[in-house]
This record gives structure tokens, sequence and C-alpha cells, in this order.
């Protein structure tokens, strides 16, 4: 059984949550944001299997797409 995890993601000072298992998330709801950083750097994992590499791809990803921007997103594992 997947364990189910939420991230909060934070951006522009309105937070969101999104729930659900680690591919999920990865696949559906994340997908754009890890394939355009993916398309940027190669080192960019768009198909992450823990929690915490989902978290630290989806970071390395906001870096490449918004790197000079001062609106930034920020993720995080809640709970």
């Amino acid at each position: 059984m997947a364990k189910i995890i939420t991230v909060k993601e934070t951006y522009r000072g309105r937070e969101h949550l999104y729930t659900g298992t680690v591919e999920e998330l990865a696949r559906m709801t994340f997908n754009y944001k890890l394939d355009c950083g993916h398309s940027w750097n190669s080192k960019i994992n768009n198909h992450p299997r823990t929690a915490n590499s989902l978290i630290t791809n989806l970071r390395k990803a906001e870096d490449e797409v918004r790197g000079g921007c001062f609106d930034r997103a920020s993720y995080e594992l809640v709970g």
C-alpha cells in the first residue's frame, strides 16, 4: 500500500495543499513543473520515488524555471 503524503506549495503568499501518493503527485499534479525543470537541467528527476526526492526535485525545478524571479514557489512536506 502506497503512503499518502501532503505537499504544501507557497506562492505569492498563498498556500496550497496537495495530497496523494508520491507517484500521483509526480505524474498528475506536478508533472508539468518537473518536466519543465528536467528540460532545462537533465539532472532533475521527473519521476521521483520518495517524498523527499519529490520535494528536492520540485525545488530544483523551481530554481531552473523561475531562477531569476523574485516570486518563486516553495515546497515542503506537511505532517
